[in-house]
């Protein structure tokens, strides 16, 4: 089963700049992949699959398609793996579990170091291979419910990036990093193809690894120094309620109105917040982001629709220092477009 994937977005952000207040960034996503299914036997079903993903950023003005700093390609493989554990006309209990392996690479982003030097002990400090293992259980019932409750674990081994040791020197070891959640996907809807439909999803997450962090607060004596051990740690915990009322004629779609809330917490648990100067404050990181959000869908044919999206995000945080990073904004986005689906 041979299936293609492909999104172009463009935002236009009101930035201050010397030539004017508009900023314009466009991205290109696209996923190809082919997947066979095999039914081993009456309830257990295996689904092999092999598949591809390119990402295309274009963020400031002299940069051209391909040449974006976050683009980025994958090519892996991988397995599903089903099982019926209960059938019954009120409904079916599924059991799942997959494993994928795949390479990511970024091919324009390069370390500072590498950009200084010619024999830099690392280059292609993102790019990565990863292990993703799943298993879960899926219910579904003939009232249009159903429950998804699922474990993964993603495991990246970085192909370049090494650890900053305690000293602000780059060691031998390279840089691991696992992913631990358990996500809950549910879907009410009462009744198909009209009037009300309620979603929710919420991911407990656990980020575990080896790379630390080593401040040098850009002055050359050594006493004021700070090193950050497991600086990408965190626990976190998001949730997203969604609800949908599809205006229907005759059983057929004339208009989706859907509005939505999702929220997500971030600590830190090794990395300690700054103020605006830089100096370190007392506590941990915690990152708060919430995301109100609105939208209307009109289909204009069978596999087309017209959608408009607004959402408000709230985000912030008690990491002050923004030199680098923004923490703490607020921000608006209008969106409208074409939907093609087959």
């Amino acid at each position: 089963i041979p299936l293609y994937s492909g999104s172009y977005q463009r935002e236009k952000f009101f930035v201050v700049k010397e030539e004017g207040p508009l900023s314009t960034t466009e991205i290109q996503h696209h996923d190809l992949s082919v997947t066979a299914k095999y039914l081993v036997t009456e309830k257990a079903t295996l689904s092999p699959t092999i598949f591809g993903g390119w990402d295309l950023n274009v963020e400031t003005e002299d940069e051209g398609w391909g040449n974006g700093l976050y683009d980025y390609r994958e090519l892996g493989s991988g397995c599903d793996f089903d099982y019926l554990v209960y059938d019954a006309p009120k409904g079916r209990i599924q059991l799942v579990s997959g494993a994928k392996w795949y390479v990511r690479q970024y091919p324009n982003y390069h370390s500072l170091i590498s950009l200084a030097t010619t024999t830099a002990p690392e280059t292609h400090e993102k790019d990565y291979d990863g292990i993703e293992l799943s298993s879960g259980w899926k219910y579904t019932n003939l009232k249009n419910t159903s429950l998804d409750l699922k474990y993964i674990l993603l495991m990246k081994y970085f192909t370049d990036k090494k650890i900053i040791d305690e000293d602000g020197i780059l060691e031998g070891r390279r840089r691991q990093e696992y992913r631990n959640s358990v996500r809950l996907t549910a879907l009410y809807s009462p009744a198909p193809n009209k009037g009300f439909q309620y979603n929710y999803s919420s991911e407990f997450i656990g980020n575990m690894g080896n790379q630390n962090f080593y401040d040098s607060r850009g002055t050359a004596v050594l006493s004021d120094d700070v090193f950050t051990p497991h600086y990408y740690d965190y626990l976190g915990f998001d949730a997203r309620p969604e609800i949908s009322y599809v205006f229907a004629k005759k059983d057929k779609p004339i208009a989706i109105l859907t509005g939505g809330y999702s929220f997500l917490m971030r600590h830190y648990t090794e990395r300690k917040p700054q103020d605006s100067d830089g100096n370190y404050k007392s506590g941990r990181q915690l990152d708060f982001e919430h995301i109100f959000k609105a939208s209307l869908e009109i289909p204009v044919a069978k596999h087309v629709s017209w959608i408009t999206r607004y959402d408000y995000t709230l985000e912030f945080s008690n990491m002050d220092y923004e030199q680098f990073y923004t923490y703490n904004y607020k921000l608006h986005r209008v969106m409208s477009g074409v939907s093609i689906s087959y």
